[in-house]
């Protein structure tokens, strides 16, 4: 019987330590996501102003504005979005199971929601 709770409480133990991986990626993806909805947030808001432009240097200023923006959304489409959606992949893979126990993330569609959050996002950005 010792040897038995002995094995159970060590994989009691493994279990916590990989729920708390597990849940510190969470957080990980969350703020992840947050750096990505502000930078986005910013981005659609000039986009959504409409400028009175009465020559050509504030028209050649946007342009340039512009072009740094597509750089930008470029630059998140490389490295913040794919981070972020691998990061998401992880979480949803992950998953703890031996003899004695087994657990999964319980809010994978939370996680899958902040991504397709910022997947509309994007496509807004697009039009």
């Amino acid at each position: 019987k010792s040897e038995h709770k002995q094995k159970v409480l060590e994989d009691d133990l493994a279990r916590e330590i990989f729920k708390e991986k597990t849940r510190l990626q969470v957080r990980s993806h969350l703020e992840l996501f947050n750096v990505i909805k502000k930078w986005a947030d910013e981005k659609l808001a000039y986009l959504n102003t409409k400028e009175d432009i009465s020559s050509s240097e504030p028209a050649r200023q946007h342009l340039s504005l512009m072009d740094a923006l597509r750089t930008a959304f470029q630059g998140q489409t490389d490295s913040n979005v794919p981070a972020l959606k691998k990061l998401g992949g992880e979480i949803r893979a992950a998953k703890y199971e031996t003899v004695y126990s087994k657990w999964v993330y319980e809010k994978p569609e939370e996680v899958s929601g902040l991504e397709t959050r910022v997947d509309a996002l994007w496509a807004e950005i697009k039009q």
